[in-house]
């Protein structure tokens, strides 16, 4: 279809095309799923980081009882950097983005190179006939599997969701 019909439009565009009834309704539709799909998508990356923070937060003062709350504020905290620095500071953003660069080439090997000489290891056999559960909280094997799942598959979401958006 990308090559018999290429559109900026992709999903709601062919909806309309190939709609057997209601085409204009079933487009519309196709449009907002699609414009909650990229809200859904970008908040996840501020989402991350604030739990990210939280956990160091966790793992470094026992007596820290999390709330929802907590994350709320901290991923709104984490979205008013980049909104303060497009603001602000507009001629900071290209060297941060360099040094951002930078520090992912430094740091990826060394982090690398670290877990590869430092990190417990276990056997092929374990790794690949036992199944561990019970460690998350979640009593069903479902849904332990799922959510170990999710944290794999995630990094590949947002490029399999990019390229299906704008398959034009």
């Amino acid at each position: 279809m990308e090559l018999r019909t290429p559109t900026a439009g992709a999903q709601y565009h062919w909806t309309f095309d190939l709609a057997p009834r209601a085409p204009v309704f079933l487009s519309l539709m196709q449009g907002w799923i699609t414009v909650f799909a990229w809200l859904a998508t970008t908040a996840t990356a501020p989402y991350i980081v604030a739990t990210e923070i939280q956990g160091v937060v966790i793992l470094n003062y026992p007596t820290y009882t999390p709330q929802g709350w907590h994350s709320a504020l901290m991923m709104w905290a984490v979205l008013a950097v980049p909104v303060i620095i497009n603001i602000y500071a507009r001629r900071l953003l290209a060297p941060v983005e360099i040094m951002g660069g930078i520090c992912h080439l430094m740091f990826l090997p060394a982090i690398l190179v670290t877990l590869i000489c430092l990190a417990p290891r276990s056997e092929a056999s374990f790794v690949f006939t036992e199944f561990v559960s019970g460690l998350s909280g979640w009593s069903n094997d479902g849904v332990v599997w799922s959510l170990g799942l999710l944290a794999v598959v995630f990094p590949l979401t947002g490029k399999v969701f990019w390229r299906k958006a704008y398959l034009g």
